[in-house]
């Protein structure tokens, strides 16, 4: 009988802790707690699909949007929040039902009930001018001459569409896009045939593998389509802008970069590839899953590291944006490889040294690149006094120039000045011995003379912050710098020389295997080298991921 009343009560408590829990749901968080981002993502479900409908208004610039999320409850929940900045709502419903919401900055909070593991359907229907996401380094949604772009990273999509705005929170996406005849849509994922109205066209595409919501992209423009075929009939679209000749041939190799990256990382992770190509010089090149987007003044170096995003950064995602340089390190090591696989060892041995000098603060120009730094299309509408010319000529060009030679390229230059445009005229009537070693602070100097601007009096503490660790990234300022670029793609190639490379590329591809669709740290990817290469690998990481130094050229394999 005690055994008999030891189960009946075990089954009132078990009864009892069921109604308690369901009587506990809880408000999902506001946030993920990514360490540079808090408030981005939410807490409590978990996206499956994105059903983006959309369509644009040339004049105004407006979109009419409605956004369907599937997603499913990973908690018992009395309420969940949506990333969304801006728009009037005019209609939200929960599973077809009508729900109570409130929109502040850039929370959409929505009350419902919710148990955990029940799937749900949030539609969200909305207008407006999209607007600049706070905090975000790009723009989301930006309107250009021509139309509009989307680059979003690292938070820009919630002001164009509610997300679970965190690439911990992978999903399948489509789009339909509607735009006034004579424009055309240039996204990403896999595309149908347009559909024709009587005065708009409608555009569909289709992600069909899980995306970080930063990836997804809508230009509106003026696009050709321009197909290619890459390996096992793998499709490559491209968008292009109307008289677009490749200029620099950077797309031309496209079926070639994929074939030589899918040998190096494992087999390319997605159904379609291609590039999107806006009208401009856009300055930033990123990595929207399937088909990045790029400026017309793309190199073929641009888009080797776009490509290799597609493994480093979409299908093998971070899962903190302090995490980064598991995606710019790895697509820089990949811009190292392309050269040596296309110029030979010789070759990546200098950019490997040129990158080291980077580094440390101090960039290798020829002339012809100082020329093309100085481009007059960029320079600001300043004149420059003959003293500031001889400033700024000593700052960029240093122990390559004489002192004779700069007072004598100026001595012309009359009382009112030159404007700044002129430098590259100047620079390039110069004699000037090659290599150019420029240093950061002297180029932050000529950049204030050049722009007019006043130099920060921390100037030299803000350079020696940007010397750090690739993987020590603390705040968001950090994120994009020279030290999670190369420093981080120098930290894998100093890996490969000390794994060698059968070892080196069995960890790549193990590690690209094992976290397809998923989310990383810099943890797993360390663990996981010391398991395949069976190496203790502690000091190396602490030294090239996290230490402020960074570790002796010798350890680069350089002769």
């Amino acid at each position: 009988m005690a055994k008999r009343s030891l189960i009946i009560l075990m089954g009132l408590l078990s009864m009892t802790v069921g109604i308690i829990t369901a009587q506990d749901a809880e408000a999902g968080a506001a946030g993920v707690g990514d360490p540079l981002y808090p408030d981005a993502g939410n807490g409590g479900y978990d996206v499956q699909q994105y059903d983006i409908v959309l369509s644009w208004d040339a004049d105004s610039g407006a979109i009419d949007a409605v956004t369907s999320i599937n997603a499913t409850a990973t908690d018992d929940l009395s309420s969940f929040n949506l990333d969304f900045v801006g728009f009037t709502i005019s209609s939200l419903t929960v599973n077809g039902e009508k729900a109570t919401y409130n929109h502040e900055g850039n929370e959409l909070t929505v009350e419902t009930e919710l148990d955990e593991g029940e799937t749900f359907e949030v539609v969200v229907a909305y207008a407006g001018n999209p607007s600049q996401v706070e905090g975000s380094f790009s723009t989301g949604w930006y309107v250009v001459d021509e139309g509009t772009i989307v680059l979003s990273e690292p938070v820009g999509s919630q002001g164009w569409f509610p997300a679970n705005d965190h690439p911990i929170d992978k999903a399948l996406f489509t789009y339909e896009i509607t735009v006034p005849e004579g424009y055309e849509v240039a996204a990403n994922g896999v595309p149908s045939e347009p559909v024709e109205g009587e005065d708009t066209v409608t555009y569909g595409f289709a992600i069909n593998q899980p995306m970080a919501t930063y990836l997804a992209t809508v230009n509106i423009g003026q696009y050709e389509q321009v197909t290619q075929t890459g390996a096992d009939n793998l499709p490559i679209i491209n968008y292009f802008p109307p008289d677009f000749d490749d200029p620099n041939e950077a797309f031309t190799r496209q079926p070639e970069i994929i074939a030589f990256l899918s040998e190096k990382f494992g087999a390319y992770p997605f159904d379609v590839a291609g590039g999107i190509v806006v009208n401009f010089e856009l300055g930033i090149a990123l990595e929207t899953q399937t088909r990045p987007i790029y400026g017309i003044e793309t190199s073929e170096g641009i888009v080797v590291h776009e490509i290799a995003h597609q493994w480093f950064g979409d299908s093998v995602s971070v899962a903190s944006w302090d995490q980064i340089w598991l995606n710019e390190g790895f697509a820089t090591f990949a811009e190292l490889l392309w050269v040596e696989h296309i110029d030979g060892e010789a070759a990546l041995q200098d950019e490997v040294r040129a990158r080291y000098e980077g580094a440390t603060g101090v960039y290798t120009f020829t002339q012809a690149e100082m020329v093309d730094l100085l481009e007059p299309s960029q320079m600001p509408d300043t004149r420059l006094t003959r003293q500031e010319v001889q400033d700024v000529l000593q700052y960029l060009l240093g122990d390559s120039l004489q002192q004779d030679d700069v007072e004598g390229a100026t001595a012309d230059i009359p009382t009112s000045g030159i404007p700044a445009n002129a430098l590259a005229e100047l620079v390039e009537g110069l004699t000037v011995e090659e290599p150019i070693s420029l240093k950061l602070l002297d180029y932050y100097r000529a950049s204030a003379l050049i722009t007019g601007e006043e130099l920060p009096a921390d100037i030299e503490e803000i350079i020696d912050a940007q010397q750090h660790g690739p993987a020590a990234v603390d705040e968001p300022d950090l994120m994009f710098d020279n030290s999670v670029y190369n420093r981080g793609g120098l930290a894998l190639h100093a890996l490969r020389v000390k794994l060698g490379d059968e070892v080196f590329f069995e960890l790549l591809q193990t590690y690209v295997k094992m976290y397809t669709n998923k989310n990383v740290t810099t943890d797993d990817f360390t663990a996981l080298a010391e398991k395949v290469s069976g190496e203790d690998l502690d000091d190396f990481f602490q030294r090239w991921l996290y230490d402020k130094p960074i570790p002796p050229i010798s350890e680069l394999g350089l002769s």
